[in-house]
């Protein structure tokens, strides 16, 4: 699913679909919540909703089908295990769980700049670019 949304984000941005991404903070917000509403749309197709589809509170308030939650957490662990480093693991999923790129460089002791290169290596060796 992640790779899913990935791929969705840049055909979207080819095509000025997001005109609001002002940084790189927005990129990785829409990335998750594209994450999100796909796994969201595969739970939906494999199984017929009990609620009213639209009800956005009643779907994040329930925990996640098993099999959709599985295929989610072997995606995330596939891709974190591509970046090899264990720093860019951390720095990987500090970003997904919402920190900014300045909360992030406090943590590592390291100047801003030093994380964006770091979140732009991990952007490359996902998106199957050279590192």
């Amino acid at each position: 699913m992640a790779l899913s949304a990935f791929k969705s984000l840049c055909l979207g941005a080819e095509r000025n679909r997001f005109p609001q991404l002002a940084d790189r903070d927005d990129l990785w917000r829409l990335l998750a919540k594209m994450t999100v509403r796909k796994a969201i749309d595969l739970r939906r197709r494999r199984r017929p909703a009990a609620a009213d589809p639209d009800a956005v509170d009643d779907l994040f308030s329930r925990e996640p089908d098993p099999e959709v939650a599985a295929e989610m957490a072997e995606t995330f662990d596939r891709l974190l295990a591509q970046l090899g480093d264990p720093r860019l693991r951390e720095i990987a999923l500090w970003k997904v769980e919402g920190h900014t790129n300045a909360d992030i460089a406090a943590r590592l002791g390291c100047a801003e700049r030093s994380v964006e290169r770091k979140l732009h290596r991990i952007r490359l060796l996902w998106g199957g670019g050279p590192p």
